[in-house]
């Protein structure tokens, strides 16, 4: 795989994490208080030893498709035991231990999946999760969880905080967008269709990056994007992610958190699969996704079959 010199974000960036004591860990009850961004930074802050099983960060994994977390009940999982290897590499669990070297191992009992929130070191922000696998191996509990964006990751359960049934309702619909198509044509004829969108355009006006986001694509094309100001904060990046083409950019819009995904592979034919991935959209999401849709037909009309 082609190397990247930095990114902000890693298809299996290792957090720097410590054990904790499954008395702590297993044991305690989950917190029904809302979670605030100064405590779950305590809480990453507190784990800083590496664990086998814990620790990784995967926003591009789109086998773990987009959802609106008012549809939880959508999503199945494995609860009550410990997955099998073909269950854990499947979107219904994350994490396969080996019970020959932990034979101790064992599904954590709790009602899943749950709603809660996990603060993410890198990046300097709580993201929202769906948190759908919870194991005791050894002394460490670890949770596997997805993002209502797409993408998945793991951390101990100690630092993540649990929303509350009414914390959620409140929060109502959060509902995705998320298009997906296979273009037959290499990542960089679809990068250079990408260019030619108005999405691709606007991006490089609002981050001041037109020649970048103008420009082809190569093997260490990299561009780190930063918006601070009164009512926007953003922060991303698009970079050769192990081969692909990734972008992501996370959005604080006036308190309101949203995110914007682009992965580009190609595949051993020659032909390429693209997703995108918006949202939480709030308001107009059909006007939204008729964006979106037109961002996907400006690629496959620009591009060479």
């Amino acid at each position: 795989m082609l190397k990247i010199k930095i990114a902000l974000l890693s298809f299996a960036l290792l957090f720097a994490f410590a054990s904790c004591g499954q008395e702590e860990s297993s044991k305690k009850a989950v917190s029904q208080e809302s979670p605030s961004e100064k405590a779950l930074i305590a809480k990453s802050q507190k784990y800083n030893k590496q664990h086998p099983y814990g620790g990784w960060y995967c926003p591009d994994n789109f086998g773990f498709k987009p959802i609106d977390i008012q549809e939880l009940d959508k999503i199945e999982v494995i609860k009550d035991r410990l997955p099998t290897k073909e269950e854990a590499q499947s979107s219904h669990s994350l994490i396969f231990v080996d019970s020959a070297k932990y034979p101790d191992a064992h599904a954590l009992e709790m009602d899943l999946p749950r709603l809660a929130r996990v603060y993410i070191p890198h990046k300097y922000m709580s993201e929202l999760i769906i948190v759908i696998q919870a194991v005791v191996i050894d002394k460490d509990t670890i949770v596997g969880y997805r993002f209502p964006s797409g993408g998945n990751g793991s951390a101990f359960l100690g630092q993540v905080e649990f929303l509350t049934e009414p914390q959620i309702e409140e929060m109502g619909s959060q509902p995705m967008i998320y298009k997906k198509a296979k273009v037959k044509s290499s990542q960089e004829a679809v990068w250079t269709a990408f260019t030619k969108t108005a999405y691709a355009k606007e991006l490089g006006k609002r981050f001041n990056e037109e020649e970048f986001f103008s420009s082809e694509w190569t093997s260490e094309s990299l561009r780190r994007l930063s918006i601070d100001n009164d009512n926007m904060k953003a922060r991303g990046y698009i970079a050769n992610h192990f081969g692909c083409i990734y972008l992501q950019i996370d959005y604080n819009i006036d308190g309101e958190y949203s995110v914007e995904k682009m992965l580009i592979c190609e595949k051993e034919d020659g032909s390429s699969e693209l997703h995108f991935a918006a949202g939480p959209i709030l308001e107009d999401f059909e006007s939204e996704e008729v964006k979106w849709d037109g961002v996907l037909n400006t690629i496959l009309a620009n591009n060479w079959k």
